[in-house]
């Protein structure tokens, strides 16, 4: 038909996918790719603003399911932006689902489950729309160059697409409202708050922006999610590949410290089939964002080189976007690549020197127990002045033992200074680690 003719010629074959944190629809999505759309899927409100404003989506699919109480509000703002062009879906069967689909007044629903077929048949019912109830035309599609004939081999004159009207008219103005709907406390646009979620995090702080212009628009974000998505856009080797890994579940990650005059925190990678990153590609991301950083003004402090972790399994972009500053994602080669960064006041342990020079004294505190070390702890006896190595490399340092060593008034550690990127490393582990529990437990209770 020609509504399908229509749809084949659209020129930005472009899916923006607003989901809840729980939802997996990578099937749907592999379904579109391999039928020549580009889909990009976020839980995090924000990140899709930005996307709208950088890609110009050609269609934004919205779960009534998210969990932001004002997800129905932000939904009739993109409807007013970009009419005909947003889905609402639906990623449970619910007894309100028919109810709100009314409420919010879109013509093109989905009801679940979500698939790519049914994703496809909302499509090809908006282009039916375009072209009108009384054409009959009908031609035959070929993926080619023969797109433009009909069945009788006659031409037909395609007239070129027009850019839709709202990627004219969509403004900072429109970002504003948007933002204003989703956040209980708005910030003004151009700040950047970070939660507290525990004592050593930043909390409470407004870190320094810069504004970059797109088109006619203007969209401003943080320094560092300038640095960090600049490096990935260069870093990745992007071949287009027909079949994409994405990132699901996650354990396998590595980390770049960074740490700057305002920024401080990791920045973890995680790539598709739960791999580990490559060394040379995560050093010449390190290198590109500390030399952004630097470039606009950044007095960066030593860090060690990035380190591969082993944390507890994760769904890696569930738990980003809703504990990282941001995320951002691309493919490299056949796999998707994903950063997030993590603030973090101290990355770096604070240590002190010891009676021999190759040694450093560390606080016991900084010793998490019942945790593998990847480096020898001492303990110095002052009356012989000799170091007796207490734990071993690769074992724990029980909770009964550090209890022990309290009470006795031990309230320093020791280790050969060389190990010491190892102990930012085990800090980074740690910190993570706990966050991936937390987000673990709520998925679990709200199951």
């Amino acid at each position: 038909m020609l509504h399908r003719f229509r749809m084949f010629q659209e020129p930005n074959r472009t899916i923006l996918i607003i989901r809840s944190e729980s939802a997996d629809l990578s099937v749907a999505q592999k379904y579109m790719t391999k039928n020549d759309w580009s889909t990009y899927s976020t839980y995090n409100l924000h990140d899709a603003i930005n996307y709208i404003i950088k890609q110009v989506p050609q269609f934004i699919m919205v779960s009534i399911d998210h969990p932001n109480k004002n997800i129905k509000n932000f939904t009739k703002l993109l409807m007013q932006s970009f009419p005909d062009r947003v889905i609402v879906f639906a990623e449970k069967a619910r007894p309100l689902t028919y109810h709100h689909f009314n409420e919010l007044g879109g013509e093109f629903n989905i009801y679940p489950p979500v698939s790519g077929p049914s994703i496809e048949r909302t499509l090809l019912a908006y282009y039916k729309k375009q072209v009108g109830p009384n054409s009959s035309k009908t031609i035959q599609v070929f993926k080619g160059p023969q797109w433009n004939k009909l069945a009788n081999n006659e031409e037909w004159a395609l007239k070129k697409p027009k850019a839709p009207q709202w990627q004219e008219t969509f403004s900072l103005a429109k970002a504003k409202e948007m933002l204003a709907v989703i956040e209980d406390s708005p910030a003004p646009l151009g700040t950047v708050t970070n939660k507290l979620h525990s004592d050593d995090e930043i909390g409470d702080v407004k870190t320094t922006i810069t504004e970059q212009n797109i088109g006619k628009v203007s969209v401003r974000e943080s320094l560092i999610s300038l640095a960090a998505k600049q490096a990935l856009e260069q870093t990745v080797r992007n071949i287009n590949p027909r079949r994409i890994e994405e990132i699901k579940i996650s354990s396998k990650m590595s980390c770049i410290f960074v740490d700057s005059t305002r920024f401080s925190g990791y920045l973890v990678a995680a790539l598709g089939k739960d791999k580990e990153p490559e060394d040379a590609f995560l050093e010449k991301l390190r290198e590109r964002i500390l030399h952004f950083l630097k470039k606009n003004g950044e007095k960066i402090k030593e860090t060690d080189h990035p380190a591969s972790l082993v944390l507890k399994k994760v769904d890696f972009k569930n738990w980003a976007g809703k504990n990282a500053e941001f995320l951002r994602s691309s493919i490299h080669d056949d796999e998707e690549v994903s950063i997030a960064f993590f603030p973090r006041r101290n990355i770096r342990a604070q240590f002190e020197d010891s009676t021999n020079e190759k040694m450093a004294k560390i606080k016991l505190e900084e010793i998490k127990p019942d945790t593998p070390v990847e480096f020898n702890l001492y303990i110095y006896l002052k009356e012989n002045n000799r170091y007796v190595r207490y734990t071993q490399k690769g074992s724990k340092l029980l909770s009964i033992q550090k209890e022990r060593l309290l009470k006795q008034g031990l309230k320093h550690m020791h280790l050969f200074k060389e190990d010491i990127p190892e102990l930012n490393k085990f800090r980074a582990q740690n910190f993570l680690n706990e966050k991936i529990e937390r987000f673990n437990a709520e998925m679990e209770q709200s199951a």
